[in-house]
């Protein structure tokens, strides 16, 4: 799996930028950006912030940590919440799969966990009218035909990559477990440049 110094390498070289340019916008010197890049040091979360605002990405696409995930300012924050509840089996994405096994766009729906029903209801205010939703009932739609089209990319390569390591992780063949390897590894970059996203919400 892509450490946070391969996430730096990968989108500084993305931006066509050095390490001494990158050290230059983030004021972080440029012998700490090297380390960062070849795991010798960590960066901490301040320069993981300064890091993605040059590199004009959202810090999640560079941490490792989930909780550095959840904002909810661009369209890559929403991206990276959602393939993390996904993930975490928070938020299933159903839908019917056409004969290529993509998920049709027109029947995807966006399905909470049901055990949430149990203990938690999503209240909405509109137009100074609460409602309140009991979330076992709740299928959500999303509207935005970029952030959705994006969603079906990702979930096809993610559950093609669940299925075939339940089928091959445990092979003994080393060509069968590096294709598995790159394959988790070009399921990151995706991620990542799903994360990156900066354009807002709002």
């Amino acid at each position: 799996m892509l450490t946070v110094g391969d996430k730096i390498k990968y989108f500084r070289k993305q931006r066509g930028m050095t390490q001494a340019q990158l050290a230059e916008l983030t004021g972080i010197h440029p012998v700490s950006i090297r380390k960062y890049e070849i795991n010798k040091m960590q960066p901490q979360s301040q320069q993981i912030e300064r890091i993605a605002e040059a590199l004009r990405v959202n810090s999640g696409a560079l941490s490792d940590s989930h909780s550095d995930i959840i904002h909810m300012e661009t369209k890559g924050d929403l991206m990276g919440l959602l393939m993390l509840w996904h993930k975490s089996g928070i938020l299933s994405i159903e839908g019917e799969r056409g004969e290529d096994n993509l998920l049709d766009a027109a029947t995807v729906r966006l399905q909470p966990n049901t055990v949430f029903g149990t203990y938690l209801a999503l209240s909405c205010d509109q137009a100074k009218k609460e409602e309140i939703i009991q979330l076992d009932n709740l299928s959500v739609v999303l509207q935005d035909k970029s952030i959705l089209q994006n969603l079906l990319r990702w979930e096809s390569l993610y559950n093609g990559y669940v299925l075939m390591s339940k089928k091959y992780g445990d092979s003994d063949s080393e060509p069968t477990l590096a294709a598995l390897n790159e394959l988790g590894e070009n399921l990151e970059l995706i991620e990542m440049e799903l994360q990156g996203n900066t354009e807002k919400l709002i």
